[in-house]
């Protein structure tokens, strides 16, 4: 199998988390110019943000949190020589699952989907994870 191919799920989950900064920035950018909030106010934004704009900056936030173990579990899979059929699914379950979840985070923002996403895309990371070792082993 080309190793390669395990790269992919990395760049798109990588751009989603740059493609944040977008929403988020517009979302700050407007609220200054809506009076809703001082640009001061983004000096330490988790406290003085508002709460319709933080889930923009929670939502990248998030996505330095459970994506940078994909990302290392990534880089170990490929280092190692490991990447199958199993690894290269469990990748695109992952970086599908986090983009829905950063999808809902900024748009309807509903706690019981976000969480059901994260739980799923937590389950997903671990077996990767898993896999991963199982690999090594029998390697």
């Amino acid at each position: 199998m080309n190793q390669n191919l395990i790269f992919w799920p990395l760049i798109i989950q990588a751009l989603v988390s740059l493609y944040l900064y977008l929403p988020m920035g517009r979302a700050r950018i407007g609220s200054i110019k809506s009076g809703q909030a001082k640009a001061h106010d983004y000096k330490l934004p988790k406290q003085n943000e508002p709460p319709e704009i933080a889930k923009f900056g929670n939502a990248v936030s998030n996505q330095f949190e459970l994506p940078v173990l994909f990302f290392a579990i990534t880089l170990a899979f490929h280092s190692a020589g490991l990447v199958d059929m199993v690894a290269l699914a469990l990748a695109w379950i992952f970086v599908i699952l986090k983009t829905v979840h950063s999808f809902v985070y900024i748009t309807a923002n509903k706690l019981k989907w976000r969480f059901q996403i994260f739980l799923a895309s937590l389950c997903v990371c671990t077996l990767y994870c898993i896999w991963f070792a199982i690999r090594l082993v029998l390697a």
